[in-house]
């Protein structure tokens, strides 16, 4: 769950695969494993807009679609 006093930590496009990479699951993002938390549209780089730790040291992803972005704003109320 975010909180408002999370950090918000940027990633340039070009180094998406290197921080994947780090996480343990670029070759997940590759396969088109990730769907997006609010509307299950699968994840691409086009369509990236968050990555989003959980607890559990997995991640969720959230995809550039208006709705989906103000909902993870929305949740960090």
């Amino acid at each position: 769950m975010l909180t408002k006093d999370d950090h918000l930590k940027a990633v340039y496009s070009s180094d998406i695969d290197t921080f994947l990479a780090k996480l343990e699951v670029l070759e997940q993002f590759n396969q088109g494993k990730f769907t997006c938390k609010y509307c299950k549209e699968v994840i691409t780089r086009n369509n990236l807009y968050a990555i989003i730790p959980m607890p559990d040291k997995n991640v969720d992803m959230c995809c550039n679609r208006p709705d989906c972005v103000l909902s993870l704003s929305e949740e960090a109320k």
